[in-house]
């Protein structure tokens, strides 16, 4: 009796251990691969009230540190050679154009090889804490919706509240929230692969219906054109490629035409800016609009030759070369007077990709060319998995698509590494032991 008593408490003191250590190591990858995503977001905050960057630069190093650590303590180290050789490519081009990089590029390289790593031997746990972020991001926006009526502030948000455009008048009772992202779109950006997860699980197996339904009101909460955008986006998707639930896909169609109704003028604001002419443009004497980068990157596709879609100039020599393309005198000086031309950008753009904002998807496309991207993709496209449990493989390539659409530090961007390297199931057909 006395003997079963004490093999049963070691027993139970083993599995209690063993439930530490399993919590503690996914605490650690937790770290290594949302702490950077959080680093690269506080950046402004941190230049908005004057602290040292210093602190920002040792917890990434630190979170680096900890993914390399969670990786070789375990005893089989999987991964994909097509991903690998696809990373190297894509960040020795980089490194060529401009070797001064070497910083940046190697970040971008260790996130990217980390990243990768989690996601073939700890897929499943990665999704999860994902999706629960995403939750918990959601409960930080009711908290500034409540904390915004309340005391007139927000309590995640750093930035002054301010109200998107939209043509309903209850608008101005609701302020733009983008909880600890450093502008609503990135939170939307961030959001889009779960909610696109949900709303396929709701529609087709009727699963996680208020998952579906709180994604949707926190994209909404950023009262941003982006969110529009997106929500009409993956809802024409989904109309287009489910056959079968009409009356959901009314319901759903229904939803989203009111949602677009409501933001319709912001994003019809926007459209009109892009397509002014020059005197329109000089006479209103806009200083800021985010219409502008659009408005460039219509002038670039417009002069660009064939040599520079196939082939690109190089990843960092695209500001320079860009400018070459711009052949409208009028508005070339209203570029540099409001700045989205600057050659000498302050230490903030520098660390956030500001001043060519929104050329996202201009600068892999003239920094790399059309027959190198194409190389990427194929590489890529090689090393997925046949069989992709979660579905969410799709989701993620299609919000890192429209994020480089209007993100310009593109490879750069740890959303961006993190959706494609980190939401994608890749198979392993390369193993290490750990000696």
């Amino acid at each position: 009796m006395i003997r079963d008593l004490a093999n049963n408490h070691n027993t139970g003191l083993a599995f209690n251990q063993s439930l530490i250590n399993e919590l503690f190591n996914r605490l650690l990858i937790f770290i290594s691969w949302f702490s950077i995503i959080l680093s690269t977001n506080l950046y402004s905050r941190f230049y908005y009230y004057n602290i040292s960057i210093s602190y920002l630069k040792i917890l990434i190093f630190l979170s680096l540190l900890v993914g390399l650590y969670v990786i070789l303590k375990n005893q089989i180290i999987r991964l994909n050679s097509n991903v690998l050789f696809a990373i190297f490519l894509l960040y020795f081009v980089a490194f060529l154009s401009d070797p001064s990089k070497i910083i940046v590029i190697s970040f971008a390289v260790s996130y990217c090889l980390i990243i990768h790593c989690l996601s073939i031997n700890n897929y499943q746990i990665l999704f999860r804490q994902y999706l629960w972020t995403c939750k918990l991001i959601a409960f930080f926006a009711f908290v500034d919706f409540v904390s915004f009526n309340l005391i007139g502030d927000f309590i995640f948000g750093f930035r002054n509240p301010k109200f998107g455009m939209c043509v309903a008048n209850w608008c101005q009772y609701f302020p733009q929230i983008s909880t600890i992202f450093d502008e609503p779109s990135h939170m939307v950006f961030y959001l889009l692969p779960a909610f696109m997860y949900f709303q396929k699980s709701f529609t087709q197996k009727n699963l996680h219906l208020l998952s579906f339904l709180t994604i949707l009101l926190t994209l909404i909460s950023t009262l941003s054109a982006t969110a529009a955008i997106v929500i009409i986006l993956t809802s024409c998707l989904y109309i287009f490629k489910v056959r079968s639930h009409y009356f959901k896909k009314i319901v759903i169609l229904s939803l989203f035409l009111i949602i677009a109704y409501i933001f319709s003028e912001s994003y019809f604001f926007k459209i009109k800016n892009i397509f002014m002419n020059s005197n329109d443009w000089l006479i209103a004497g806009i200083s800021e609009t985010s219409s502008m980068p659009y408005r460039v990157v219509f002038d670039v596709l417009d002069s660009a030759n064939i040599s520079s879609y196939l082939f690109g100039h190089g990843f960092y020599n695209v500001s320079e070369v860009l400018i070459n393309f711009l052949d409208d005198p009028s508005m070339m000086n209203y570029y540099i007077n409001v700045g989205i031309l600057d050659h000498y950008p302050t230490p903030y753009e520098n660390t956030t990709g500001s001043g060519w904002g929104g050329m996202g998807l201009i600068r892999l496309l003239f920094g790399y060319g059309i027959l190198f991207l194409l190389v990427i993709i194929g590489l890529l496209y090689r090393a997925r998995a046949y069989n992709i449990s979660t579905n969410i493989g799709f989701a993620a390539i299609f919000a890192v698509i429209l994020l480089w659409c209007k993100v310009t530090s593109t490879i750069e961007f740890p959303l961006a590494i993190f959706f494609i390297f980190g939401l994608f199931e890749y198979k392993s057909n390369m193993i290490f032991k750990k000696l």
